[in-house]
């Protein structure tokens, strides 16, 4: 992996990093209201549904965690970066099904397109596989 391309994977990951960290987990901890409202949620009442909310939030430590590993090694990050795209298609297509289940309101395509956008980048920046 190149000079340029080491650095734009770990500023990459730094920004994404900060975005996931208010887009996820500290979004449905502090201000989920606001979060749900821009989605198009109909309003969260009740302890069970404010709990899953919260549950929501600690899931996204997990994006959050693979992003600081790969900031702190990206030329060593290949293996972690492809669980995230994994990961990532996965999260993608449940939104999908939920949306068209109607379940989920259409403003979780916003939700689909970042993942989306975020797979292709990776992809792109992703380190070689190192010959053993």
């Amino acid at each position: 992996m190149s000079f340029d391309k080491t650095r734009a994977l770990r500023a990459y990951a730094v920004f994404m990093l900060v975005f996931i960290s208010l887009w996820w987990p500290l979004s449905h901890w502090l201000y989920p209201d606001w979060y749900h409202d821009l989605l198009g949620f109909g309003p969260l009442d009740g302890p069970i549904l404010d709990a899953m909310v919260k549950i929501i939030g600690t899931m996204g430590l997990f994006p959050v965690a693979i992003l600081a590993a790969v900031i702190k090694t990206p030329n060593q990050a290949r293996v972690l970066l492809q669980v995230f795209l994994l990961w990532s298609v996965g999260m993608a297509a449940t939104y999908v099904y939920l949306i068209n289940q109607g379940v989920f309101p259409v403003g979780e395509y916003l939700n689909v397109a970042l993942l989306a956008g975020n797979f292709v980048v990776m992809v792109v920046l992703m380190p070689r596989a190192q010959n053993a």
